[in-house]
């Protein structure tokens, strides 16, 4: 089955609206006061779950139980990651809802040719993306199921609260909720970014192969204008992109990074098949949303280098002149040459 363009942004509009992170195109005040409700609950719920986090690696320091802090401190990285894709989203907004209203108007409005390369782009993507989603969501089922098969855990998280919480309880359940939803925010946020980033270029990928197909069929100096114009847009486009998503990208190779160095450690002093269990989906979580930055990324730089290729061959031949000459005594067929023969033959006589 081929996984097409409509349906891929389709899906990613409805989970970035559900994490807050989709902009909204209309004009209704109601569902814009809506979304930032939401944004707000989305926001919020993360702080509540790494502050404590944060108060047990604070306590674990001073109680000198390093594995602990450990432990803690990569569940914090991953959560606050997840803390600063809401606001890093949030403080991009206006750009982001330019980029992805252009996209969106594109896949609608786009058919033949131009359209069927999109596809096909995003068709080729799509196992990347099935594949960050599904590593993903069973990460965040075994973090919340954790308490199922750790008798000594109350909680799917490592917070630690000043407060004493009874199992079976309304606060015991309040908090398990809670931290369960935060956790299925923190695996959206490290699978909905990665891949709307990596549609956004594949969408500029496609328009320069659209581009590139356009170059070779060039007849008229009106033909090669328009194609300077819309290679343009191109670029104006992907520069806006890529001030967009530059600190999003560099964001999460730190946090990934320190995710991954966390991970191998405890890894190495773990004795708990379970907890070996999460830990590998964690590493590969990292690596997946990565390898998704970096593959899109990577072939949009491959494209661009082919296309300099073919526009230098086409300038240096731009660049030599095609007129009749002979060389030494005609140095081209023209009317200066004429004007210049007919001068010299009047001055002559």
């Amino acid at each position: 089955m081929k996984v097409k363009s409509e349906f891929v942004v389709r899906i990613l509009k409805i989970f970035g609206e559900l994490l807050s992170i989709w902009p909204y195109f209309g004009s209704k005040l109601v569902v814009k006061i809506i979304q930032e409700v939401r944004w707000l609950f989305s926001t919020l719920n993360l702080i509540l779950i790494v502050t404590p986090i944060a108060f047990g690696v604070y306590q674990d320091v001073y109680k000198n139980k390093p594995l602990n802090v450990l432990q803690r401190s990569m569940s914090m990285v991953m959560h606050l990651e997840s803390l600063m894709n809401c606001f890093l989203w949030k403080w991009k907004d206006r750009k982001l809802k330019k980029l992805l209203l252009e996209m969106c108007d594109y896949v609608k409005s786009t058919k033949g040719r131009d359209k069927n390369i999109f596809d096909r782009l995003t068709h080729q993507c799509s196992l990347l993306y099935t594949l960050i989603a599904v590593v993903c969501t069973m990460t965040s089922i075994s973090f919340i199921c954790s308490p199922i098969f750790m008798s000594q855990k109350l909680l799917p998280s490592s917070a630690h609260y000043p407060f004493k919480i009874e199992p079976h309880t309304v606060r015991h359940y309040f908090l398990y909720t809670q931290q369960a939803i935060a956790i299925l925010q923190t695996g959206l946020h490290h699978t909905i970014p990665p891949i709307t980033i990596a549609v956004l270029l594949t969408y500029v990928i496609a328009k320069l192969k659209v581009l590139a197909l356009k170059l070779k069929t060039i007849k008229t100096i009106d033909e090669l204008g328009d194609w300077i114009q819309r290679h343009q847009e191109c670029i104006k486009y992907f520069t806006l992109l890529e001030k967009t998503i530059r600190f999003v990208i560099l964001k999460s190779f730190i946090f990934i990074t320190t995710t991954v160095i966390f991970a191998g450690v405890l890894a190495i002093h773990s004795s708990g098949i379970n907890e070996i269990i999460r830990l590998v989906f964690s590493v590969a979580t990292g690596f997946i949303a990565l390898y998704v930055y970096v593959s899109a990324a990577d072939d949009l730089h491959e494209l661009v280098s082919s296309m300099r290729k073919s526009i230098i061959i086409l300038i240096r031949r731009t660049q030599k002149p095609l007129a009749i000459s002979v060389k030494g005594i005609i140095p081209a067929l023209t009317r200066i040459f004429y004007a210049s023969v007919r001068s010299r033959s009047t001055d002559f006589n």
